[in-house]
């Protein structure tokens, strides 16, 4: 309840973390045996979340299962150790009003059975220079043993960062809804966020095993200590928020282009990969890789410059809904499974991408060429960026006019971006502390 946290006095700062009274730290509240750690540790709050962006939150749903919950919570920056007294009492940074946020509104459907996962709208946009994390939109299954990082506030105390966890479960049979992991997880850590070695946000760790067992020789209590091979924390996909979001309505389509001016011929072409292109007089084909084979594990390629007369001559890719996996893109639609494109539908350029398992024959594309020449085909148009990529500056000069008649045609010049990113566990946890978020009851 956000009254535990107390009014901020005439400077703007919180002042409950000061002298936090003994009986609310953890070794006196557990009963904790003095080989234990954090024994002098305040366990302030109840549930752990993580800042996405603006006024945007992510926890666990049954953290604020509705309206009510939500309003007696709040969410609260810097809650995190800098240092010990001579006492060897944590220290704490100042917690501010520019710290502190309330609720507007929660979305969540966990009380009606739904998905354990919320999303807060915070009482105003955060401030204060933080970075949010960047965190998955759309579904990527976990694989087995993959690492994890996970930021949070176990059973109440200070921020911990937990990286020795691993995926035990990439949660298949419940259809991606979540996961299981060896975290290091504790009541409180409900709403924690779950990243990958990358530093992007992929789970909102729900619930775990249990966290403490008495020591009954000693008379005190002990963390239960289990073998990763135990794991049993379950971690919602926090793609799963995205069924949460209101649809946001569609911009006006832009104004159309310019023409462009004309583009010589062009031949077809495999420009990247191991797709197979074969020629036997006038008939022409492009193959997946190894094809009439399985095609192989994480391989993609790029043709282009493919004539529309064509014909889609066998096509078996492996089978997803929304065709992740395996698939040949054309035209910016994905086909997979035995629904391969229409005839003459692949022109111009044509991507394919395989995943790192599950594999099938692959697929052929065949065309006739008249009198042995190369044919023309539409010029091949780059892929458009996902959401979260920059789009491409415009180029410096006007839009390109029509060459005169005596001129030849001109070379159509092509602009983008490419963004990469990565990086080890202590620049990942070095940011992703200024966007995680406890919430205090």
């Amino acid at each position: 309840i956000r009254s535990d946290l107390g009014s901020p006095d005439s400077d703007g700062v919180y002042r409950v973390l000061d002298d936090y009274p003994d009986f609310g730290r953890l070794g006196p509240a557990r009963g904790m045996c003095d080989d234990q750690r954090f024994l002098r540790d305040p366990r302030l709050s109840y549930c752990s979340a993580t800042w996405v962006g603006e006024d945007r939150v992510i926890t666990a749903g049954h953290c604020v299962e509705d309206q009510f919950d939500c309003d007696n919570a709040a969410y609260v920056f810097k809650y995190y150790v800098t240092g010990y007294d001579r006492n060897g009492d944590p220290t704490f940074p100042e917690i501010t009003t520019d710290d502190v946020y309330l609720c507007s509104s929660v979305t969540t459907d966990f009380a009606d059975g739904g998905t354990d996962i919320a999303l807060i709208k915070l009482d105003r946009a955060v401030v204060g220079g933080r970075t949010p994390p960047i965190y998955q939109k759309s579904q990527v299954p976990t694989t087995f043993g993959q690492k994890l990082l996970m930021i949070g506030f176990p059973d109440g105390l200070p921020a911990k960062v937990e990286d020795g966890g691993a995926v035990s479960d990439t949660g298949s049979s419940n259809g991606y809804e979540f996961f299981t992991a060896s975290t290091d997880a504790f009541g409180g850590n409900s709403g924690s966020g779950v990243f990958d070695e990358q530093g992007t946000m992929i789970g909102v760790l729900v619930r775990g095993v249990t966290d403490y067992v008495s020591d009954d020789e000693r008379g005190c209590t002990v963390v239960n200590e289990l073998p990763n091979s135990a794991g049993g924390e379950g971690i919602t996909y926090v793609d799963r928020i995205t069924q949460l979001q209101p649809s946001q309505p569609s911009p006006p389509p832009p104004p159309p282009s310019p023409p462009l001016p004309p583009l010589a011929p062009c031949s077809v072409s495999v420009d990247s990969g191991p797709c197979s292109l074969t020629k036997n007089g006038t008939h022409s084909c492009v193959t997946s890789p190894g094809f009439p084979n399985d095609y192989p594990n994480d391989k993609g390629c790029t043709i282009t410059c493919l004539p529309p007369a064509n014909t889609v001559e066998a096509f078996e890719v492996e089978e997803e809904t929304s065709c992740q996996y395996d698939y040949l893109e054309v035209n910016g639609v994905k086909y997979c499974g035995t629904s391969g494109p229409p005839n003459g539908e692949p022109a111009g350029a044509v991507q394919w991408v395989s995943d790192f398992s599950v594999t099938a024959k692959g697929w052929k594309i065949c065309w006739e060429l008249e009198n042995g020449s190369s044919p023309s085909a539409p010029p091949s148009s780059m892929p458009s960026p996902p959401p979260s990529a920059s789009p491409a500056p415009p180029p410096s000069s006007a839009s390109p006019s029509p060459p005169p008649p005596s001129a030849s045609p001109a070379a159509l010049s092509i602009e983008f971006q490419v963004t990469v990113g990565g990086g080890g566990w202590e620049g990942e946890v070095s940011w992703t502390l200024t966007c995680s978020g406890a919430l205090i009851g």
